[in-house]
């Protein structure tokens, strides 16, 4: 009996040095699961705090496309009405000069019909004070008229050439 209880005996020793054995596997199990969960949780906050600069920076990004976006909107509105206001001041320019120019021709068309009336008055007034002038010497001498109206052809004729001369 006695080896008996020494045989149990050592049974227990052995089955307690395995227990022990576990149980201090199981203790540094749990010590490296307690150590693998505070590096998951280190980690986990570190990548929220990642997430949120993220965020914050997708958030930036998107005040600053904004911005962009609204400059340059603000930039093509700006050039359209340069361009806008570009060609309204070409065509002012233009009507302008068509303007100018329809104004330089009437103007033209006016002084060359004033000119017209002016030399036929001109023609009239000589033609009335040679009138006159033949009329008195013919009163006073009844011979002259011959002479008086062959000089008076001949005014005529020499007159529009000078006239045509002085003009050019």
């Amino acid at each position: 009996m006695k080896a008996k209880n020494e045989e149990t005996r050592q049974e227990v020793q052995e089955e307690l040095g395995r227990k022990r054995e576990e149980v201090a596997r199981t203790k540094r199990d749990v010590d490296y699961m307690t150590e693998l969960e505070s590096r998951i949780a280190e980690m986990a906050a570190t990548n929220r705090q990642h997430v949120h600069r993220l965020e914050d920076m997708q958030n930036q990004l998107s005040r600053a496309l904004l911005q962009v976006m609204a400059s340059q909107t603000k930039t093509a509105r700006r050039k359209e009405e340069e361009e806008r206001q570009a060609r309204l001041l070409a065509e002012e320019r233009l009507a302008d000069a068509l303007a100018g120019t329809k104004h330089h021709e009437e103007v033209h068309a006016v002084q060359v019909e004033t000119n017209k009336h002016l030399y036929a008055l001109q023609d009239e007034i000589s033609r009335v004070a040679l009138e006159k002038k033949g009329n008195r010497q013919r009163q006073a001498d009844p011979d002259s008229t011959k002479t008086y109206t062959n000089g008076q052809s001949k005014d005529r004729e020499t007159k529009p050439r000078q006239k045509e001369k002085e003009n050019q």
